[in-house]
């Protein structure tokens, strides 16, 4: 089956569902697209949108998502994205557009954001839910 992921430009989807579709056996066709604002996956003719969606799409069935870790995956997921909104004061093309205002809020988040996953990691496990590489690994690793 033929799958496309279509992605705005410098969105770190992209780069996340490549990771996740190489090493989950899933083929993937990339393109981008200035006129969306989210990925859209394509596949067995069912569409999938946004970075959570599309991730756990191409991971099912795979070592990515192990149904014991589901609600971890789900909350670091939920991590990433938070991250992924709160570094755009700080990312081209949307940081010419943040105030001063929006840059020091973003830094208070992205501080308890990544200071969440700091402490996560400090207990010694090499990945963010403790049950071996899922796609919250490879979310957060690419924001």
């Amino acid at each position: 089956s033929m799958s496309e992921l279509v992605a705005p430009p410098g969105c770190s989807a992209s780069q996340a569902s490549l990771i996740a579709a190489a090493l989950a056996r899933f083929t993937l066709h990339t393109g981008m697209d200035a006129d969306i604002n989210e990925p859209v996956l394509s596949c067995d003719g069912a569409v999938f949108k946004g970075t959570t969606a599309v991730l756990r799409r191409i991971a099912t069935g795979s070592s990515l998502l192990p149904e014991a870790a589901a609600a971890a995956v789900d909350h670091w997921l939920g991590v990433a994205a938070a991250t992924d909104a709160a570094s755009s004061a700080w990312v081209e093309p949307t940081a010419s557009q943040a105030s001063v205002e929006d840059r020091a809020a973003s830094k208070a988040k992205l501080i308890q954001l990544l200071t969440a996953v700091e402490t996560q990691l400090a207990g010694g496990s090499s990945s963010i839910t403790g049950s071996g590489a899922t796609i919250a690994d490879i979310a957060l690793a690419t924001v």
